[in-house]
């Protein structure tokens, strides 16, 4: 049992460090609903990047620990299947150790400005949707954490349940892009088009309504509530 805990002590370590950040947004931070400032929004901003540039730091003078790799051998082999771009020039382990720490560094810091840069996007996207679904502001918080946290684990399965069906039928790849095509074809010839509309005619909404009891209204911030015995799911869930 040691063994196996020390093994894998950074994993247990990392994802302990991020459940206890989530919850301390979710309990502390997002405990009193409100319009978030803009002031508010921006240290909000710094507080998660100067997590992630943390994170960065550390692998930069710890990478290696994150795989326990005790000699040059080990290295060599990790870098030759997982990262064959790092090229090892030396037989000497700490300087082997140090070229891989600040390549896996900076490939960390170019995938997170990356997917940063990537996700401004989605930041439009989401305004739209909350507006088109007529979300009071100070709800905002509370729908973004779960979607996202929702959002997250969804990745995690599309990316292993995609990627395996890439590597078999690699024709998908052509599916995929051509759906991309047609949904920015879409998004362009309708981008002047009215999004307000009314909640019950979403198509969504229609079918759960046929499966679940959807109260017609929102309730404060509440995602579900009971009504006289009866479990209701608001339009906000």
């Amino acid at each position: 049992m040691v063994e196996f805990f020390g093994k894998y002590i950074f994993f247990i370590v990392f994802f302990v460090v991020v459940l206890g950040a989530l919850l301390v947004d979710l309990l502390l931070v997002g405990r009193n609903k409100h319009v978030i400032s803009l002031k508010e929004s921006l240290l909000l901003t710094a507080f998660w990047m100067s997590l992630a540039m943390g994170f960065y730091f550390f692998i930069w003078f710890f990478g290696d620990h994150i795989h326990q790799m005790t000699n040059i051998y080990e290295l060599k082999a990790f870098v030759q299947t997982y990262s064959p771009h790092i090229i090892i020039n030396t037989d000497n382990f700490e300087e082997a150790l140090a070229i891989y720490r600040q390549s896996a560094a900076m490939d960390y810091l170019a995938g997170y400005f990356l997917e940063f840069s990537l996700s401004l996007d989605n930041v439009f996207v989401i305004l739209m949707i909350l507006t088109s679904f007529s979300v009071d502001p100070k709800n905002y918080k509370t729908v973004l954490f779960w979607g996202i946290l929702g959002a997250i684990i969804m990745r995690f399965i599309f990316i292993f349940a995609g990627s395996a069906l890439v590597t078999r039928f690699e024709w998908l790849l052509y599916l995929f892009g051509a759906f991309l095509a047609y949904s920015g074809v879409k998004m362009f010839i309708e981008r002047n088009k009215e999004e307000n509309r009314d909640i019950h005619e979403h198509p969504l909404v229609k079918y759960l309504s046929r499966h679940i009891n959807v109260h017609p209204t929102y309730i404060d911030g509440y995602f579900w509530k009971k009504i006289d015995g009866k479990l209701f799911f608001t339009p906000l869930f």
